[in-house]
This record gives C-alpha cells, sequence and structure tokens, in this order.
C-alpha cells in the first residue's frame, strides 16, 4: 500500500451493499514498475466494527454560548462562525470526549422539538474530539444539544484475496 502510517492505510469512505452482505472501497498502491501488467495477488485483513445499539445523551448545555460546559461527554462549545455559503448559516464547534466513528447523530433540542444537526467535519486527538456541525441559521442560545451514539461495539477482523488482477483493463 501507499504511505507508512496506519492512518494512510486507513479506509475513508467504504460502500455497503444495499444487503449489507458486501463493501467496496477504494486503497492506493505503490506504482509498480512500467513493465508490470497485473498483480498476482493484493492481501489484506479488513477491520470493522458493528454497534449493537444505540444510545441518546443529553449533553447536559445549559445554554449555546461560547465556552459553554456540559455535564456530559466533556462537552464544551468552542466557538461559532459563519457558515461557509455566508447565507445566514451558521458553524458550531463541539469539543467531545468521544471517538468520531462512535458518533451517529446530533440533534439540537429548542422548547422540546429536536432537529438534527449536520456534521461537517472533525478534528480528533487522545480520545477527544472538535465536531463542527452546521445549521442553516444561526444556533439559537436558549436550548440543548443530544447525541446519538452507537453503544455496545463489536470489532471484526476479515480475510481478503484478490488474485491475477490485470492493470490493462
Amino acid at each position: 500500500l501507499k504511505g507508512e502510517r496506519d492512518w494512510d492505510r486507513r479506509l475513508g469512505f467504504p460502500k455497503l451493499s444495499a444487503d449489507k452482505a458486501s463493501v467496496m472501497f477504494d486503497v492506493e498502491l505503490k506504482l509498480p514498475g512500467p513493465a508490470v501488467k497485473g498483480l498476482k495477488e493484493i492481501s489484506g485483513t479488513l477491520q470493522y466494527r458493528v454497534a449493537g445499539a444505540a444510545k441518546e445523551i443529553d449533553l447536559g448545555l445549559k445554554s449555546l454560548k461560547a465556552g459553554s460546559k456540559g455535564t456530559e461527554l466533556g462537552a464544551s462549545i468552542e466557538g461559532f462562525k459563519e457558515g461557509w455559503q455566508k447565507d445566514g448559516s451558521q458553524d458550531m464547534e463541539l469539543k467531545l470526549r468521544l471517538d468520531p466513528d462512535n458518533l451517529k447523530s446530533a440533534s439540537l433540542v429548542v422548547d422540546g422539538v429536536k432537529t438534527e444537526i449536520k456534521r461537517s467535519g472533525y478534528s480528533s486527538s487522545g480520545g477527544i474530539t472538535t465536531f463542527t456541525f452546521g445549521s442553516k441559521t444561526a444556533f439559537p442560545e436558549k436550548g440543548s444539544i443530544v447525541v446519538e451514539i452507537h453503544d455496545k461495539l463489536q470489532t471484526f477482523d476479515v480475510p481478503f484475496k484478490i488474485e491475477n488482477l490485470s492493470l490493462l483493463g
């Protein structure tokens, strides 16, 4: 594979089939020599996780202002910024003690009405992740955030092998 770090070997956007029995993914390989017309074998192990359940957690934020701290998952609002489209939308930076893959969804709750907010990015280090969530309008100051996380995760390893692969099409 191209790259030497674990991050280089991570699959970014695998696609599950409709019946969820197979997966399609892309990998980047080092370029073989000019005389190579095919590959005898590509093999490896695919590791995946399956959630046995999902769990909703109210982050316990008293208000939606920069600097607000919640009572769950180490939640803190790092700040807000104007949405990239400059159309009145707004992005919120929310720091959580959570692996980014464990977040299923997030919702804004105002006066008991729950509206899902879209995750548009994240940065993560040492088990702490700063998520960016977007809203079509400015986030209200009074409200709360509820997240749904994957729970009861199981990890599986599946070997795969592809043989006699032509590079000529």
